[in-house]
């Protein structure tokens, strides 16, 4: 029965870590520089120079992250008077949708935290690096059915996922859309193939810091027991 118990809440823990892996992930992906580094690695169909599509996702990135508005308004306005409008009521929802995703990213790291602290107090090892081999394979297994998913039901999953978070129905644009010139398809596609590597290492690193743990005790076992 315990160890049944234990089985379970490393399964619950290792779930827990997952989502903070993602959350990880997410972060670094919607951070300025990232998003500059994705900026810069793609043009796609946009009529915008690279300088322009910079400067235009410094002000987006900053609007959706800390709500900054005044300058990207402007810019909007201004570049894009038919859909400025529509694209800047879009960036107010993702924003939102965003300092959702923060509060909770939040109370998972401290979750994790919590968990970390009472293995370390109560010296649960074995069970840690039970939960952390799950948490490695969910890692490794998990992006790799999400993408055949994504491929294979790509158009209805993206209007399912639109319609799910932005339900005022200000997601759609024009191809010459000042946000779309700035966004193109390219460079979505390259943050999807980022957050798939960046969570796939992250299962890497978690097995490879297993496998050194596992041969420092090994190797002071030996040394305490010749």
């Amino acid at each position: 029965m315990a160890r049944t118990l234990s089985t379970i809440t490393a399964i619950l823990s290792a779930l827990l870590f997952f989502a903070f892996v993602i959350f990880s992930a997410i972060y670094i992906l919607s951070s300025p520089l990232a998003v500059r580094a994705m900026i810069m690695a793609t043009q796609g169909d946009s009529n915008l120079s690279r300088q322009q599509r910079l400067d235009a996702a410094d002000l987006t990135t900053r609007f959706v992250r800390s709500g900054s508005r005044e300058e990207a308004m402007t810019a909007f306005y201004r570049e894009d008077i038919k859909s400025g409008a529509l694209s800047i009521r879009h960036l107010e929802d993702v924003h939102a949708v965003f300092q959702h995703t923060w509060v909770l990213g939040a109370i998972c790291a401290l979750l994790v935290v919590s968990i970390l602290i009472e293995t370390y107090q109560k010296m649960w090892w074995e069970w840690l690096r039970l939960a952390l081999r799950i948490t490695a394979g969910l890692c490794l297994i998990v992006p790799i059915f999400v993408s055949l998913f994504i491929l294979a039901t790509f158009d209805s999953l993206f209007t399912s996922f639109h319609k799910l978070f932005f339900p005022q129905g200000n997601w759609q644009f024009a191809s010459d859309s000042f946000l779309i010139q700035i966004f193109p398809e390219q460079f979505w596609m390259m943050c999807a193939i980022l957050l798939i590597t960046l969570i796939v290492l992250a299962g890497l690193l978690i097995l490879f810091s297993d496998y050194l743990a596992h041969r420092q005790r090994v190797v002071l076992r030996e040394l305490r027991h010749p």
